[in-house]
Parts: C-alpha cells; sequence; structure tokens
C-alpha cells in the first residue's frame, strides 16, 4: 500500500505532495516492524496515509483467503493501530466528545478499509508477487520490494499515473492541455 501511495495509486484522503506522509521503509518483511512510524510528519495527512498502510496486510489476509466478517476496530493489532491514528486525526479537529470520536474513526475505518480492500484487489497481480518473494526471503530492502510491485504495473498504468499527478502541478496546465488526447 505504500507503494501505491507514494506512486499516486491511491490517493483517497491525501494530498498531493506524498513525500512527507509516509516514513521510509528500512525493509518489507513478513512479522516484525517495517517501518519507524515514530518518523510520520507534523502533517496530520500522515496519520491517514499510515493508516492505510497499517489495514493493507489484513486487507490482503481476507482477499487471499476470503474471509468476509465484519471489519472490527479493536482486531487484530495494526487494525486497531490505524483506528487509532483515526481517532487523533479526528480529535484533533472535532473536540472533546470521545464518543463521537471514537464512532467517527470506526466509520472513517470501514470506509478506509473498503478503498484499501479496493486498490490491493486492482493491483492483486503485485501483491501476490510481493508475498513470494516475501515467502522466500522473509525480509526485503523497501526499493527491492517495490522494484517487485512496479514490475508487475504495467508500463501504460505506470504512465497515465503519472500524467494524472502532473496535472496537480499548475505551471504544467499547458503541458497538459497538449497531452490530452493520450488519456
Amino acid at each position: 500500500m505504500s507503494y501505491l501511495i507514494r506512486k499516486g495509486f491511491a490517493d483517497k484522503h491525501l494530498s498531493i505532495d506524498r513525500s512527507l506522509i509516509l516514513p521510509e521503509f528500512e525493509k518489507v518483511a513478513i512479522v516484525g516492524e517495517s517501518a519507524d512510524w515514530a518518523k510520520t510528519t507534523f502533517g496530520l495527512g500522515s496519520l491517514l496515509a499510515a493508516s492505510q498502510v497499517l489495514l493493507a496486510g489484513y486487507a490482503a489476509e481476507r482477499i487471499k483467503y476470503n474471509l468476509v466478517e465484519e471489519i472490527s476496530p479493536h482486531k487484530p493489532k495494526l487494525v486497531e493501530q490505524a483506528w487509532h491514528l483515526l481517532g487523533g486525526y479526528i480529535e484533533e479537529y472535532s473536540g472533546d466528545d470521545l464518543t463521537e470520536r471514537d464512532e467517527l474513526a470506526t466509520e472513517w475505518l470501514k470506509e478506509f478499509y473498503d478503498y484499501v480492500e479496493e486498490r490491493l484487489r486492482l493491483h492483486w497481480i503485485s501483491v501476490e508477487a510481493l508475498a513470494i518473494a516475501l515467502l522466500q526471503s522473509k525480509v526485503l530492502p523497501e526499493a527491492k520490494a517495490f522494484g517487485i510491485i512496479e514490475k508487475k504495473i504495467p508500463m501504460l498504468k505506470r504512465f497515465k499515473q503519472l500524467i494524472r499527478s502532473i496535472k496537480h502541478i499548475p505551471m504544467l496546465k499547458r503541458f497538459n492541455q497538449l497531452i490530452r488526447p493520450i488519456h
């Protein structure tokens, strides 16, 4: 999910500038921490991006094994952590009503989960390729993991995403007009 967020394939609730919203991963691993979550940025948007990354493993497991039970904000641990990050974001903006915060965090968690699952399904070939590599190696450096993912995303899809992302840069409006027929 980190790759999809950083490369613009997942953009719900995220700022245009993705450079500051996720910590770099030292490694991608089957077990243990992959990133230093203490390095999330001062921008509150990092709480939303990190929540999506935390939900991705659980979503992949549910897709792989066709699990359909209702998502709970209290299990497993990474889902609970995502719920707490969303709750912190909401609390920052909404005030002191803890019941309201928890209800909204649960609602957002389900919405974010649905989005994460949809993105992973769309890029399932990449998810499976990464899973196979991790089953063999247990741990991969971030660059190698991202390379495995990228090899499975067709070049045309990557090019179209690049075009969509540069549309957000005002000085490139003329360029966007020139390439409009490509979309």
